[in-house]
């Protein structure tokens, strides 16, 4: 984010020390004879001035060496250094953190720069007014979010009841917890019959280890929401989420946006530039598939997200890959 790592790379100027400089500096082990500011820092500084001058005597008594004193003291020293940069970098993300939200509501106060709207397949999201490349189409916070590590506490928890769940019924399992069914039920699924076998197969697996004994409709509605869920979730760093505003954004093997999965919220940024009208669309399967040939794309999303790719640009590639059979 804009002056994020000049916050968080900018030299850390040393705090205060809590002794003199004198008794730093001091290379000779003679008693201490009066009350100092290490004996204040020793004795945390509280009390009156006759508890540090005891202190000072019994210290004198048993003829402490300032040697240790000075040793105590940079240790005081140093644990006020730690704090005091731990409090500066608290701060630094304090103000990166207010940053992000100013932005992501003035970006969501300009209603006027996306709408959604019938697409040539279901719904889409579109350009109000011409974006520039580089420009932040919306920002989205997710409905539901499904970090790695809770995958991983949940399997651990189901292996102690001795319970051998797959990922997906554990999946299954924190959507339910979470809310996330009535989130997919708003939302639009890939088609059955294009998935993968394996990958129906175990979905189906997963809806039905999680409903067993809740009866039939529990399962449809279990098993419609996992195919949902991966027709729809975006991967982030360490994490799965879904964001409703983002679901209408599209896939296209030409994108005109970029997805982006920041830490608890997603960016969406135009890529090149969008004309006013034009459907904002974004890449589904990562950089790796709009290198591949255009079966081979379509393959991937068809097994992967349950649907059949017919953007503009595979179109096309079907009638260049249509011409040169002819031609053969």
């Amino acid at each position: 984010r804009r002056g994020s790592a000049q916050d968080l790379s900018m030299p850390l100027a040393a705090p205060t020390p809590l002794v003199p400089a004198h008794v730093h500096t001091a290379a000779s082990c003679t008693p201490v004879s009066r009350p100092s500011g290490c004996i204040a820092a020793l004795c945390g500084r509280g009390g009156t001035w006759s508890h540090h001058r005891s202190r000072a005597e019994s210290l004198e008594a048993r003829a402490l060496p300032q040697g240790a004193l000075i040793a105590a003291a940079s240790a005081v020293a140093a644990a006020s250094a730690v704090a005091w940069r731990r409090a500066r970098l608290g701060r630094s993300r304090a103000v990166l953190k207010r940053e992000v939200d100013e932005e992501r509501a003035s970006i969501s106060r300009r209603s006027d720069l996306v709408e959604v709207k019938d697409a040539e397949f279901g719904r889409g999201l579109f350009a109000s007014r011409g974006v520039a490349p580089g420009e932040v189409v919306m920002y989205d916070a997710p409905d539901v979010r499904i970090d790695d590590r809770d995958v991983i506490a949940m399997h651990r928890h189901m292996q102690e009841r001795r319970q051998d769940s797959g990922r997906y019924a554990i999946i299954c399992r924190l959507l339910e917890l979470r809310g996330g069914f009535q989130v997919l039920d708003g939302l639009v699924g890939g088609c059955r019959d294009s998935f993968d076998p394996g990958l129906l197969l175990e979905i189906e697996g997963a809806a039905a280890e999680v409903s067993v004994g809740r009866g039939p409709e529990v399962f449809e509605r279990l098993h419609r929401g996992l195919l949902t869920f991966q027709s729809n979730a975006w991967r982030g760093t360490g994490y799965m989420a879904l964001y409703a505003r983002v679901c209408f954004v599209n896939h296209s093997c030409r994108p005109n946006v970029s997805v982006n999965c920041e830490d608890n919220f997603v960016r969406v940024e135009a890529v090149r530039e969008i004309g006013a009208g034009e459907e904002i669309q974004a890449n589904y399967g990562g950089d790796q598939l709009l290198g591949m040939p255009v079966a081979s794309r379509r393959s991937v999303l068809a097994e992967t997200l349950g649907f059949m790719c017919c953007c503009e640009r595979c179109r096309a590639d079907l009638l260049v890959s249509a011409d040169l059979l002819v031609s053969a």
